[in-house]
């Protein structure tokens, strides 16, 4: 049973940094200007501004203001990805500490 679990997770990382990348290339093509203002971020940069950039853009409505449907639906999507895999990486944390605390015998 962990090892599907520790599966989904890595897929759900490895899905999400294709999200993010989707993301970046359609801001830097379709929206030059957006791009430029967040500091042109990248997937491959290890950088704290960019990642709280990133969860800024996601959870503001700037990317309504860009009138890219396409994007926007993106966005949404994200947003959803992100809260999921939050709750998978949360989920069984918190069962471990409930076991840790209260155990059967």
């Amino acid at each position: 049973m962990e090892y599907i679990l520790l599966a989904a997770l890595v897929l759900f990382v490895i899905g999400w940094l294709v999200l993010v990348e989707s993301l970046f290339k359609a801001l830097a093509n379709r929206h030059p200007e957006k791009y430029e203002d967040m500091g042109r971020p990248t997937t491959y940069e290890k950088n704290p501004v960019h990642t709280e950039v990133l969860i800024r853009f996601l959870f503001s409505r700037d990317h309504e203001c860009l009138g890219d449907r396409a994007l926007s639906i993106q966005v949404k999507l994200m947003r959803t990805w992100l809260v999921v895999a939050l709750a998978g990486f949360i989920s069984p944390l918190l069962i471990l500490l409930y076991q840790g605390f209260f155990p059967e015998n």
